[in-house]
């Protein structure tokens, strides 16, 4: 990925998998010749064992080379400072993250409302994928959406002082604070009930 979180294709990825190409390439000659062209046998068995030995080592190499070069683009990854929403792989993924756990609340809120399926036995079960959840609305509230870019004038503004002060003066700011509310608080005064959460689905 590259300084604005964008995925991009490393030469050394590319190259790796031109290599490899040229190597189903021949392999697919190899075959060709042992379906459709006649010879000794026992030439041709060795011929094969030859080529079953130098397509595992060919993979292997292929593979050692793609992880080196993933590990290395992931530990030279730096979070952006800004974010497109529109392109940027990470935001995409993190979204659909999010939007699991927006699912989430929105479908067992109402189910354990009115309907048992929150028992004692499995409360400690639903609080821990509700907290979860919580982490999810957090992180993308102080990480993600601060640093989403936006259109004005019909150019992308990607200042990362102008996204973070466009985010605090929106509606979206407003609702993710309402969201985020520790309502939790009154399980200890009455009880785990799944309504408190209900703020969740703003």
């Amino acid at each position: 990925m590259d300084e604005d979180g964008e995925l991009r294709i490393s030469p050394t990825v590319q190259s790796s998998f031109e290599k490899w190409h040229r190597v189903c390439e021949a392999r697919a000659h190899s075959m060709h010749q042992h379906l459709f062209e006649h010879g000794d046998s026992s030439s041709d068995e060795e011929t094969k064992s030859e080529d079953v030995r130098a397509h595992k080592q060919d993979d292997t190499m292929f593979q050692h080379e793609v992880e080196q070069s993933l590990f290395k683009q992931i530990r030279g990854y730096r979070f952006p400072k800004t974010i497109n929403p529109e392109t940027d792989m990470l935001y995409l993924f993190w979204q659909f993250l999010a939007s699991l756990s927006l699912v989430y609340n929105a479908i067992c809120i109402p189910l354990r409302t009115c309907f048992p399926f929150q028992t004692s036995s499995n409360i400690s079960v639903w609080m821990t994928v509700d907290y979860l959840a919580d982490m999810t609305y957090i992180v993308d509230v102080f990480l993600f959406q601060i640093r989403r870019q936006y259109i004005l004038g019909g150019v992308m503004q990607e200042d990362p002082i102008l996204t973070k002060k466009e985010y605090l003066k929106s509606e979206r700011f407003k609702k993710d604070v309402v969201a985020m509310l520790p309502t939790d608080l009154l399980y200890i005064a009455f009880g785990v009930k799944p309504a408190f959460r209900i703020n969740r689905l703003v």
